[in-house]
């Protein structure tokens, strides 16, 4: 209408619903048309003339893609709102868009922030909703375990490996197996207990203090620090 065009009123669409399929037709394309109807975020860009099959493909795969992506929208809105973080400051809101981006992600992770701001909380979040979700959450505060258990603590050990040890005990990893293992205040941690645990996460394998046998580690790391 007027002096609008083709994507003046692709971007009208995208303001209203970003998940309707838009497939623009143009008789005179070019190339830098055809990159901004996509970068706004056009589904497929048809310069004329075009076969009817061609088309109806494009119309196909678009709706398809497009209840995937409404799918998509509505697991994450459902995750948006089910958090135990109360508020709506921007902080807040764009930090459960972040746990929401990652939970589902390989990587591990690191949670910064001053005791009390709730890093366990987030954790908790990564995990409830990333793909351990089905196994045990285990929560360690290194800052208050003394130096020499550490080892002893994350890594189980056999009986005898050390004065006290009259039975074999696991460790917090085989607790956390096929699920999260929490490391609170991580930065707490000794150096000398950090190269074993840098093992595990290079190797993802362990031993048991005073053991043997490698145990392999099927355990999502997250930490915090404050």
């Amino acid at each position: 209408k007027g002096d609008k065009d083709g994507i003046d009123l692709l971007k009208l669409i995208m303001s209203i619903d970003k998940t309707v399929p838009i497939i623009m037709i143009s008789g005179h394309a070019n190339v830098q048309l055809a990159v901004e109807a996509i970068r706004l975020g056009a589904y497929e860009f048809v310069e004329k003339p075009f076969s009817k099959e061609k088309l109806l493909n494009y119309v196909s795969r678009g709706l398809e893609a497009s209840e995937l992506k409404r799918e998509k929208e509505n697991i994450e809105n459902k995750l948006f709102y089910s958090f135990d973080l109360i508020g709506n400051s921007p902080q807040i809101l764009n930090l459960k868009k972040n746990i929401v981006k990652i939970a589902t992600a390989e990587s591990r992770i690191l949670i910064t922030g001053l005791t009390g701001t709730g890093k366990e909380l987030i954790a908790r979040a990564l995990h409830n909703y990333g793909k351990q979700k089905g196994g045990p959450f285990v929560a360690i505060n290194m800052a208050a375990i003394p130096r020499e258990l550490i080892e002893s603590e994350l890594f189980g050990h056999e009986r005898g490996a050390f004065t006290g040890a009259t039975h074999r005990a696991i460790g917090r990893f085989q607790e956390a197996q096929n699920g999260t293992l929490f490391l609170d205040e991580i930065g707490d941690m000794p150096a000398e207990a950090q190269t074993r645990l840098l093992r595990v996460l290079q190797e993802g394998e362990y031993t048991m203090v005073g053991g043997t046998k490698t145990i392999k580690a099927n355990v999502r790391i997250i930490t915090a620090t404050h």
